[in-house]
């Protein structure tokens, strides 16, 4: 982003609020674009494999298909933080599905979790693997 000589200033009763103008480069604009659009065609994938040995440990097929899911993702990528939303969208069940299926794997220590927070209060989290091969029963 780039300053700009653009200021905002407000007063209120007893303090005054300045506000800075900043603008966003034409090469930061089409990185975005273009991060928005690599974004929708990673959470569209073909197909999902799934780990034959998890169904059959008892973990339900969401469970399963979220964490091969994670460790497709991980395999050319270093962090894996896409939302409950997004993930809910891509596995067409709802955002507490997906909630209950991350609190299942990161219990039986399949995830672990990390949280970054942002300047403006938003908390990422980061999703790693603590196993690279689920464990057959």
């Amino acid at each position: 982003m780039e300053k700009t000589d653009g200021l905002i200033t407000t007063e209120e009763q007893w303090f005054k609020v300045e506000q800075m103008l900043f603008t966003y480069s034409e090469e930061e604009k089409e990185e975005n674009n273009l991060n928005k659009l690599n974004a929708n065609l990673i959470l569209r994938p073909q197909f999902l494999t799934l780990d034959f040995a998890m169904l059959h440990s008892g973990y339900s097929r969401v469970e399963t298909a979220l964490y091969g899911f994670i460790k497709y993702f991980l395999y050319n990528n270093e962090r894996f933080y896409c939302t409950n939303e997004q993930l809910a969208e891509m596995l067409c069940v709802s955002e507490n599905t997906i909630t209950n299926a991350v609190a299942k794997l990161k219990k039986d220590w399949l995830i672990n979790l990390t949280y970054k927070i942002k300047s403006s209060g938003w908390k990422i989290r980061f999703i790693r693997l603590t196993k690279s091969v689920f464990p057959t029963p």
